[in-house]
């Protein structure tokens, strides 16, 4: 399914304080390759295997703020990669809160597509504490994930 969803007031411009609106639309080749300076991770590459949904600024339709590649598997949505552009990482981010919309996405993409919220994910090691405090659990020393619960509950705060 290649729905576009709108998250309401999803990202905080950093200058001012001012909540946005968000689109999380699918990304195409042409796009992420025009975006590719901004992003550590080639998603290009993920899109035989993947679905990869690009997130932008409701007011800023052309620009990507963050890529994420999933897939559905039996009963969950498997996240292969969530990265935030570069402009919105520490130290100075344009934009916050971009990582809690991306799992937020990740869980209504779930729940719309009958995986009931849950998702999947590996975690970096300096993220694993910022996922805990979003509601994920461990499987195993890597991967994360977040079941209904979690998942309603950050659903809750963008649609």
């Amino acid at each position: 399914m290649s729905k576009v969803y709108k998250l309401r007031n999803a990202f905080t411009l950093n200058a001012t304080g001012a909540k946005v609106n968000v689109i999380a639309s699918p990304a195409f080749k042409q796009e992420i390759n025009r975006h590719q300076q901004y992003f550590n991770f080639d998603f290009s590459n993920l899109l035989k295997d993947f679905i990869v949904y690009k997130f932008t600024v409701a007011e800023q339709p052309g620009f990507i703020q963050a890529l994420v590649a999933f897939r559905g598997t039996p009963g969950v949505l498997d996240c292969a990669n969530m990265e935030t552009n570069r402009h919105n990482r520490k130290p100075a981010p344009v934009y916050g809160n971009t990582g809690k919309a991306i799992v937020a996405f990740c869980c209504k993409y779930s729940i719309d597509n009958g995986m009931d919220g849950y998702i999947t994910f590996e975690s970096k090691g300096r993220l694993r504490g910022y996922y805990l405090r979003l509601g994920a659990n461990f499987i195993s020393p890597v991967k994360m994930y977040i079941d209904t619960k979690g998942a309603q509950k950050l659903i809750g705060l963008y649609f």
